[in-house]
């Protein structure tokens, strides 16, 4: 019933919208902090992959600066 209420609450529907990716990295940190105790592994393998997904589009600005080109370089910090 918990979730229901969750899934229904204006917050989450307007973090929805926004199409928020902090909501995900919220899931992955609550899925990582439940399998904790049972499955050390696995909550290692979701805070790496909650922290790689944040930092995409910072590594993704340094692949446009690898390529050289001023007009990607330009076109990423105006985005």
């Amino acid at each position: 019933a918990g979730f229901a209420l969750l899934a229904v609450s204006p917050p989450f529907a307007f973090a929805l919208e926004r199409a928020n990716t902090d909501l995900l990295m919220f899931a992955l940190l609550a899925a990582a902090a439940c399998a904790l105790q049972s499955r050390p592994g696995l909550a290692a393998g979701l805070i790496s992959g909650a922290s790689v997904l944040k930092l995409f589009p910072a590594l993704a600005l340094v692949l446009f600066v690898r390529a050289g080109s001023r007009a990607r370089i330009a076109g990423a910090l105006a985005a």
